[in-house]
């Protein structure tokens, strides 16, 4: 099967995992089956979450999440990702704000290697603080983390944590989302009453934007 813990030892996680996820892309092709499949399906759809761009603007940003929370009622479950730009001031505010709104959890507010801010973090705030989301380590550097109660759930991106089979090894409690961007899709990501659906196509289940890829194109590497 594609992918290797043992191969972490020897190469950055961030370029196991990009190598990892083009061979499992592989395996599913030839297969004729999407990857979740292949590595055995536990849920077809998972929740979208909410990321506040008003990094730099923490009112506004609170602001926002309260228009989103009217928007769309009391019923459907919130999620705010800052994507790593807080202080630990600010997201200790943000974190209580959104609390008081209903969201699930505050995931990646700080700086993604600042591990003694996060146990801080996590022992004041009333809102799960998810973490390790954004920071590229492997298996092995998960325990600090558990072991410094620095996070309330582990969080894995395959493309920053050296793969699929790196990130199952963890057991991780099943809050995990497909993080991906549009770009570069022919079809974008479907997001439907907050959920998004795993592809069904084999492989990755998505069809690249040819075109765009091309004329975006800077060099080519032999």
């Amino acid at each position: 099967m594609p992918g290797s813990s043992a191969a972490t030892r020897f190469a950055d996680p961030q370029a196991v995992g990009a190598v990892d996820v083009a061979l499992w892309d592989i395996a599913g092709k030839v297969a004729g089956l999407p990857i979740h499949r292949l590595l055995g399906t536990h849920h077809t759809q998972v929740k979208s979450g909410f990321a506040s761009w008003y990094y730099n603007d923490t009112d506004r940003g609170i602001e926002l999440a309260r228009r989103v929370r009217e928007a769309v009622g009391d019923s459907m479950d919130l999620m705010l990702d800052p994507h790593g730009a807080y202080s630990f001031a600010d997201a200790l505010r943000v974190s209580d704000a959104v609390h008081e709104l209903g969201f699930l959890w505050l995931e990646d507010p700080l700086n993604a290697h600042d591990l003694y801010a996060y146990s801080k973090l996590c022992e004041k705030a009333r809102l799960p603080i998810i973490a390790t989301g954004l920071s590229p380590i492997d298996l092995r550097a998960y325990a600090p983390w558990i072991t410094g109660r620095a996070t309330d759930a582990l969080r894995g991106d395959v493309a920053l944590k050296a793969g699929r089979v790196e990130i199952l090894s963890a057991d991780a409690p099943g809050r995990y989302t497909l993080d991906s961007f549009n770009w570069g899709l022919a079809e974008p990501w479907a997001i439907d009453q907050g959920l998004v659906s795993a592809p069904t196509g084999p492989g990755l289940g998505v069809r690249l934007d040819e075109d765009l890829l091309r004329h975006s194109q800077v060099a080519v590497l032999r």
